[in-house]
């Protein structure tokens, strides 16, 4: 049994949901935000105006939203991930 379902949420922007509350979502294949815990981390790497709009329309109104560096984001929430 997974222990994750993948949501194609349109072009470019996919979430992926853990059975522990964990959802990440990626912009072309890079991971840009994160909810976890009752709050979202959102990258403070400046990209695309397109990948922007990903993360915004991602975050719920009224939830708490930090900001992490994209390598600690990475390092923080992908470390164990396999790729095939």
């Amino acid at each position: 049994m997974k222990n994750y379902s993948l949501k194609n949420l349109g072009q470019n922007k996919v979430e992926i949901n853990y059975l522990s509350g964990l959802s990440l979502l990626f912009s072309y294949n890079t991971l840009v935000s994160v909810f976890t815990n009752g709050k979202y981390i959102r990258t403070s790497k400046n990209w695309s105006r397109t990948t922007s709009r990903h993360i915004n329309s991602w975050i719920l109104p009224d939830f708490k939203v930090e900001e992490m560096s994209q390598e600690k984001l990475e390092n923080t929430f992908l470390k164990g991930i396999e790729y095939a």
